[in-house]
Order: C-alpha cells, then sequence, then structure tokens
C-alpha cells in the first residue's frame, strides 16, 4: 500500500473556517459558540477538555478527517494549534495595515464599456475561485486605480490571520532596517512560510539591490515549494515582459502559466472616472 499524502495546513484551515463560518467573519468564532466552549488552542488542552479524545477524528486517521468531497484534511484537533501560531508568528509588524474589503464593494460604473464590465467581472470570479482553493499563484496587473489592490484588501479580509499583506514600499523599508539590526534572515524566514502572501505594487519601490534581492530569495523559496504556500502579486508592470527586465528570476517565475495565473485589469481607473458618471 502506498503512503498517504499529508493533507495541506492551509487547505485544511480553509476547509474547517468555510464549515462553520462565513467569509469575512472572525476565525473559528462561529464554530467556538456552535460548539458551546471558549477558543482553546492548544491539541493537549482540548483533548482534555473533551475526555481526552477529540471529538472530530476520535483519536483515528493520525488525526487526519474526510471532507465533503473526500478530501483527506487535518482534524480541527491538529489545526487549533497551527492557528494559534500562526496568529501570533505573522504578527501585524510585518504587515501593511489596510482596511477590511469585500466584492460586494466592486463597482460597475455605467461609463465602462461591455467589454470592460465583462472584464472585471472575469477578475472577480477568478478572486473567488482563489478564495474557494487557493491553488495557483495569481499576478494581478494593470494600470493604477483598477481595482488590484482592493482584490488582494478583499483576500486579506477573507484570511484572516493566515495571510501576511505586504506593499513592497513598507518592504523595501523593513529589509534595510532589518539590515540595519542585523536580522534580515528573521525578515526572510517569516515571508519565505506566510501561509498566503500578498505582495502589493510590486515595481512601486525604489528597486534598490537590497530589496529585489529580498523579493527573489522570498519568491524562489515560496516558489520551490509550490502551491503549499500560495502568493499573490499586483502590479502596474506589463506581464510578464516588464517584470522580467526588473527582476528577472522573479519575472521567470511569476510566467510560469502552469503555477502562476495572469489576472488582467484591463478597464479604465476609477479614480479618473467623473464621480456623477459613477453607477
Amino acid at each position: 500500500m502506498g503512503i498517504e499524502p499529508r493533507p495541506s495546513k492551509l487547505l485544511s484551515w480553509l476547509w474547517w473556517k468555510d464549515y462553520y463560518t462565513e467569509v469575512g467573519k472572525p476565525i473559528f468564532s462561529t464554530l467556538m459558540e456552535t460548539m458551546g466552549i471558549d477558543y482553546i488552542p492548544i491539541k493537549s488542552e482540548w483533548e482534555s477538555f473533551n475526555g481526552g479524545v477529540c471529538p472530530f477524528c476520535k483519536g483515528h486517521s493520525k488525526s487526519y478527517v474526510y471532507t465533503e468531497d473526500d478530501e483527506s484534511c487535518y482534524c480541527l484537533c491538529a489545526m487549533l494549534d497551527w492557528h494559534m501560531l500562526v496568529d501570533t508568528k505573522w504578527d501585524s509588524d510585518i504587515r501593511t495595515p489596510v482596511p477590511p474589503a469585500t466584492l460586494s464593494e466592486i463597482q460597475y460604473p455605467s461609463v465602462y464599456t461591455q467589454a470592460e464590465k465583462l472584464e472585471l467581472k472575469k477578475a472577480v470570479k477568478r478572486i473567488k475561485r482563489f478564495i474557494k482553493k487557493p491553488d495557483k499563484w495569481l499576478v494581478l496587473t494593470g494600470y493604477f486605480g483598477t481595482g488590484k489592490t482592493h482584490m488582494l484588501r478583499v483576500l486579506n479580509t477573507v484570511y484572516g490571520p493566515m495571510s501576511v499583506y505586504l506593499s513592497t514600499k513598507d518592504l523595501e523599508d523593513m529589509t534595510h532596517a532589518s539590515r540595519k539590526a542585523d536580522n534580515m534572515q528573521y525578515l526572510y524566514e517569516l515571508l519565505r512560510y506566510a501561509p498566503i502572501l500578498l505582495l502589493d505594487d510590486l515595481g512601486a519601490e525604489h528597486g534598490g539591490p537590497l530589496v529585489k534581492s529580498m523579493i527573489t530569495r522570498v519568491v524562489d523559496a515560496r516558489y520551490e515549494q509550490w502551491p503549499k504556500l500560495p502568493l499573490v502579486v499586483a502590479t502596474n508592470m506589463k506581464y510578464p515582459n516588464e517584470i522580467m527586465e526588473y527582476i528577472p528570476r522573479v519575472g521567470n517565475r511569476l510566467a510560469d502559466l502552469e503555477k502562476v495565473t495572469p489576472v488582467a485589469f484591463s478597464v479604465r481607473s476609477y479614480r479618473e472616472i467623473k464621480p456623477e458618471y459613477k453607477s
């Protein structure tokens, strides 16, 4: 008999989240309310609270259970520890603070052509698919003010602590600060292993060799572990040629269509449309 592959922690977490909560709600809040218990993050405490046996996997299958689609995932008792680790290790110090966002806020101005509206709807559809199952990486491309950052904010809202949203301008500042503090390796490890990395405005930073090196190392490391560590990049640069000219190795990785899906925002900027013409 072959050895069953280990399930993905990220997909397991998403399954439990979707099973018990609605998109955008605090993680596990509905679950804990349903079970009538307070949040218990430590597996040993969880099992002790429930009489020594997890009520979901019953102590069998090495903490694996099967989803409604017959895919194996880690049992909730095994996920609570990981959830707490992610929530504390990837703290706000390495995240760019952004307000929450939803797909329902996306507007389709009346001045948009039918082709523009169709392109935007296709982009929203691709984001919805990624929310359900973040398999292939995404590269969001388009002009300023076309909705790319809003989409990243949506993903950041949905994934909660599992996502690290970071603008490249902030990444540049963090990289230089970490070099001065002699802890660049720590920053690299955090970005390398973030469950989902949302990198906004690639190319908007000054583009010095130090930050380019950091971006290259992070993308390289995550690429080698594809699809376990999803990455979403938003950029105003043309895909893939301008990205390749800017950071060749990163552009090469992001041009791999077996692992990456480009999502074009081929619409006019929201900021350049007169308010009176908005629908």
